[in-house]
Parts: C-alpha cells; sequence; structure tokens
C-alpha cells in the first residue's frame, strides 16, 4: 500500500512540474505575440490597449470602437 501512495505522489509531482511548464511556455509565446501597443496595467486583470491617437488606455474589446471615434475626432479637428 505504501509503494502505492509512493508512486501517485511522484507521478502527481512530474505531472505537475510538466503542467506548469507547458503554462509558462504558453504565456510566454503568447505575450511575445502580442501587438505593441499592448499595455498590461497592473491594477486590473482586464487586458488594455493603448490609443495611438490620445494616449488613454483602452479595454481591449472596446478598442476598435475607441479607435474609429478617435480618429473620426482627429479628422474633425478637434
Amino acid at each position: 500500500m505504501k509503494i502505492g501512495k509512493i508512486i501517485e505522489s511522484v507521478f502527481m509531482h512530474i505531472l505537475k512540474e510538466y503542467l506548469l511548464r507547458t503554462v509558462l511556455e504558453r504565456c510566454k509565446q503568447e505575450y511575445a505575440a502580442r501587438p505593441r501597443n499592448y499595455v498590461i496595467t497592473p491594477c486590473t486583470p482586464v487586458s488594455r490597449l493603448k490609443c495611438p491617437s490620445c494616449q488613454r488606455l483602452v479595454v481591449a474589446r472596446k478598442f476598435t470602437w475607441h479607435l474609429s471615434r478617435c480618429m473620426k475626432l482627429d479628422h474633425a479637428g478637434r
């Protein structure tokens, strides 16, 4: 019975190490593939992008909407 517990704990340790490495590797790849204006802010878990026009940090899912609105305002002579 003790041998079974030892084998199980060794297996769980190896599995945990493998999962940590694969998750870390995936995070590194995602970070390397991010756009240049991608800004990670420590205060919020939501990813934000910096607007090239007004330099504001905008929530990623609203970024295209904000950018189109911001560019329209720029062309109107804001």
